[in-house]
């Protein structure tokens, strides 16, 4: 029996402060900066005088985007970046920082979902229950290394049952 408590999934973040527009409104002034870090990468982006638009661009076509996806979500009360990470898990937890001025006061969109009452970089992994009893925590919606010879392809939450026969022609 396995049973899927979560599967794993990205990292997103989101701007807390909002910009009036994407297009004209500065984002930052002279010498600001702000780094990304994610899975062992690094890049920094230039904000001295960018729009939401041009930072956007500007993690977007990074040749050292270490796997970030930016895009700018807009609502009422304005315009918002937002960050996030090509991969699952709890190793590609994105982590920002500033040279200078912080001009997003970046938020999680993850929800805690370990019951820890935070959010942390364990609530991004998958976590399966073999057999109601062996706890299996991966990174990855994928399980190769709880069962000997057999992968699991995490796709929802729930209860399965795996057969196993064993081969005889061979």
């Amino acid at each position: 029996e396995v049973e899927v408590q979560r599967l794993a999934e990205n990292h997103r973040i989101v701007a807390g402060t909002a910009l009036p527009d994407v297009e004209t409104t500065p984002v930052g002034t002279t010498g600001d900066t702000m780094s990304i870090a994610i899975g062992g990468g690094l890049m920094e982006v230039d904000l001295d005088g960018r729009t939401l638009a041009q930072v956007r661009d500007a993690i977007n076509d990074a040749g050292n985007n270490p796997g970030v996806t930016a895009t700018i979500v807009s609502d009422d009360t304005g315009n918002f970046l937002s960050l996030t990470a090509a991969e699952p898990g709890s190793n590609n937890l994105m982590t920002v920082s500033y040279g200078g001025a912080d001009p997003f006061a970046f938020q999680p969109l993850n929800a805690d979902r370990d019951g820890d009452a935070t959010f942390t970089a364990d609530d991004l992994d998958a976590v399966v229950v073999l057999e109601n009893r062996f706890t299996v925590t991966s990174n990855r919606n994928s399980v190769s290394d709880a069962v000997t010879g057999l992968t699991l392809d995490l796709e929802s939450v729930g209860t399965s049952t795996v057969r196993i026969d064993r081969d005889t022609t061979t």
